[in-house]
């Protein structure tokens, strides 16, 4: 049996990724996703899942250890990452039930 996985929680995921790869370019120092994993405190075989675009509905939780972990401003992270969701859902609408 196939899990149903959204598309907005992929999305969410790899503005996470790609946030942090960014951050770590600005702050001069390596991007790791072993340090991401460990800072928001989630299991190896879960966070891989994640990662191929497999995980269920991701938690709100990890996003905000995200934020704390990169010294992130919470607001600002989940700001773009609505207008990220909002452009990708008037680009495919088909993608989306709601």
């Amino acid at each position: 049996m196939k899990n149903l996985v959204f598309r907005e929680d992929v999305l969410a995921w790899n503005y996470m990724l790609d946030d942090a790869r960014k951050l770590a370019e600005e702050r001069n120092v390596k991007f790791t996703k072993r340090y991401i994993r460990i800072g928001i405190g989630m299991p190896e075989s879960t966070f891989g899942k994640y990662c191929a675009g497999e995980g269920l509905r991701t938690n709100f939780r990890y996003y905000m250890k995200y934020c704390k972990l990169m010294k992130r401003d919470p607001v600002e992270f989940f700001e773009n990452l609505i207008k990220k969701i909002l452009q990708d859902r008037k680009e495919h609408p088909e993608l989306y039930d709601y």
